[in-house]
Parts: C-alpha cells; sequence; structure tokens
C-alpha cells in the first residue's frame, strides 16, 4: 500500500512538472513575438538569451519528470521511497537554481542595458545594482515560496510514506 501511495505521488508530481513545462512553453510563445518585432540585432540577442534561459527551465523541468518515470526507482518500498524522494528533492533545487539563474541574468543584461544608454554616468550604477541585488533577494525568497506552496504536499506525501515504513 505504501509503495502504491509512493507511484501515486510520483506520477502526480511528473504530471505537475509538465504542466510547469507548458506555463513556460506558453510563456515563451507569448514573450519573443513581442520582444523580437522591431527586429534589430540587440533586441534578437536579448531575444535568443531570453529564450535559452527559459528553455533551461524547460529542460530541467522536463528531465525531472522523465526521471521519476525510470525503473530504477521500482525495487523494495523504503528503498523506492528514499530514492523518490531524492529525485524530487533534486528536481526541486534545479527547478530553483534555472529559475534564479534566469532572474539573475535578467537583471545582469537590464543593468547592462542602462550602463550602455547611460555611459559615464556614476548616478545610476549604486541604485541598479542595488534593485537587481533586491531583485534577486526576492525571487529567491518567491521561488522557494513557491515550491512549498506547488510541490510541498507532494514531499510531505512522500515523507509520510517513509514515516510509514521506517514505523513499522
Amino acid at each position: 500500500m505504501v509503495q502504491e501511495r509512493a507511484a501515486e505521488v510520483r506520477t502526480s508530481l511528473r504530471r505537475r512538472l509538465k504542466r510547469e513545462v507548458g506555463y513556460y512553453a506558453i510563456i515563451l510563445a507569448i514573450l519573443l513575438p513581442s520582444i523580437v518585432y522591431p527586429f534589430r540585432s540587440p533586441t534578437l540577442l536579448a531575444a535568443g538569451a531570453i529564450a535559452f534561459l527559459v528553455l533551461g527551465v524547460m529542460a530541467t523541468l522536463h528531465r525531472g519528470a522523465r526521471r521519476l518515470a525510470e525503473p530504477d526507482l521500482d525495487g523494495p518500498a523504503e528503498e523506492t521511497v528514499r530514492r523518490t524522494l531524492r529525485v524530487v528533492e533534486t528536481t526541486l533545487r534545479s527547478y530553483l537554481i534555472a529559475y534564479m539563474l534566469c532572474v539573475g541574468l535578467g537583471a545582469a543584461v537590464l543593468i547592462a542595458l542602462v550602463v550602455v544608454r547611460h555611459p559615464g554616468d556614476p548616478r545610476w550604477i549604486v541604485p541598479l545594482l542595488g534593485g537587481g541585488a533586491l531583485a534577486v533577494w526576492w525571487s529567491y525568497g518567491s521561488g522557494r515560496g513557491y515550491l512549498d506552496h506547488h510541490f510541498g504536499h507532494y514531499r510531505a506525501g512522500l515523507a509520510r510514506c517513509l514515516a510509514s515504513l521506517e514505523g513499522e
């Protein structure tokens, strides 16, 4: 029964990760045409960088979903639940890292664009760096909150399965 519950959690989490990939695909489909429209080299470069970063997040989520379907997550109940929990933790950590790379590189690009637009004007540097650091800090907190809110119950379900196995 515990192994069935762990398999249900894996299946449900795989569906959720695939849904997240779909969300990013929609974001990419809407965002890229609006960025690329003026057809200038810097605009195309920025659109390419954004697409690359978003595709990286999508690949991270897709890999996590695939990993949850691999047969090495079958076997003795306690070992299976432990491995599944490790895969979930690794996937969520990778998702947060990919998300933070998007935010951090996005902030760096915006800072670079403002500095290029206003060369030799030092009054922009401190507010830009402060704003960029604040955006990254806030994004980390909101990213952790998002993962806890939307994926925490999967972790908790697996932890309950593991606790019931260890209690036997």
